[in-house]
């Protein structure tokens, strides 16, 4: 029986989708919309962005949602820089996994580039995680 699923903690970059979301009434984007629809939960936030649009984004983040948020610069050499997000998003979900079980934590790739999302596919295929929740989609380990 598969475990289950509870999102108590939500992992994501934040995007150009979300940083543009801030513009609109009500504010819209992955990660806003994710937050709206389980207001208990709390997010760990993986930001390259300049620090200026990050603090931006996260005071229009925290009018709108009632979740903690907890924001990790990251320095990358480009939004593409396939190590250098792979080393950010383990140190993150390793970080988090310390606190929180598993089956509490979803990561949503919509948010950031394509090598970000796809290190977070390539994060949950190696087996270093048994269940997270990936936005709707529910990534397991086979034992």
């Amino acid at each position: 029986m598969a475990p289950e699923l509870r999102t108590t903690h939500l992992v994501a970059w934040i995007g150009r989708q979300d940083l543009d979301g801030i513009r609109h009434d009500p504010p819209a984007g992955p990660v806003v919309g994710f937050l709206r629809a389980r207001p208990e939960s709390a997010a760990v936030l993986l930001s390259d962005w300049p620090k200026e649009d990050t603090a931006r984004y996260i005071a229009a983040l925290r009018e709108c949602v009632p979740a903690k948020i907890n924001v990790r610069p990251v320095k990358l050499t480009d939004p593409t820089d396939y190590l250098g997000i792979l080393h950010a998003a383990d140190a993150a979900l390793n970080e988090l996994a310390k606190r929180v079980q598993l089956n509490d934590i979803a990561i949503h790739t919509s948010p950031g580039t394509s090598p970000m999302a796809a290190v977070w596919v390539r994060r949950l295929g190696i087996g270093k995680t048994d269940a997270v929740k990936a936005g709707e989609t529910i990534w397991t380990r086979s034992k």
